[in-house]
C-alpha cells in the first residue's frame, strides 16, 4: 500500500491557453525538480485539458470540475482530502489556490506573483 502524502499539489492547465504553454514549456520542469527534491511530502498532480471547456478524466472528482476558475491554475490540497475525494468522488474541500483567494467555496483570481517556479515555491512554503 502507498503512503499518503502529506500534500498535493493539483496544477490545470489547458492545450488551448497561451499561459499554460508558455509555463509548461518554460517552467514546469523546474517546479517539479524542485518540489521533488525540496518538499518530501508533496505529490504534484498534472491534469492537461485540450480545451477550455473539456470533462476531467474520470479518475478526478466531478467537484474539481467547478472550481477551476482560470488556466494554469495551482491548487494545494492536503493529502488526506485528496486521497478521499479523488477515491470516494467527494468534494475537495480543504486547499489553497495560487494567485488567488477562496469566497463562498469558489476560487477567486487575485494575482499577486508572476507565474513562474519560484513564486510557486515560494507560495507553497508560505500558504499566501
Amino acid at each position: 500500500m502507498s503512503r499518503q502524502p502529506g500534500f498535493v499539489l493539483v496544477i490545470i492547465m489547458s492545450d488551448a491557453c497561451g499561459h499554460c504553454v508558455n509555463f509548461k514549456n518554460t517552467q514546469l520542469a523546474t517546479l517539479k525538480r524542485r518540489i521533488a527534491k525540496e518538499f518530501d511530502n508533496v505529490k504534484v498532480e498534472e491534469i492537461t485539458l485540450p480545451t477550455f471547456s473539456s470533462d476531467l478524466p474520470e479518475k478526478y472528482p466531478p467537484s474539481l470540475k467547478n472550481l477551476i476558475s482560470w488556466f494554469p491554475m495551482f491548487m494545494l490540497c492536503d493529502g488526506e482530502n485528496w486521497s478521499s475525494a479523488c477515491n470516494n468522488k467527494k468534494n475537495l474541500s480543504k486547499f489553497i489556490v495560487f494567485n488567488g483567494e477562496m469566497s463562498n467555496g469558489k476560487p477567486q483570481i487575485k494575482s499577486k506573483y508572476a507565474l513562474n517556479a519560484e513564486n510557486i515555491l515560494k507560495w507553497m512554503e508560505t500558504g499566501n
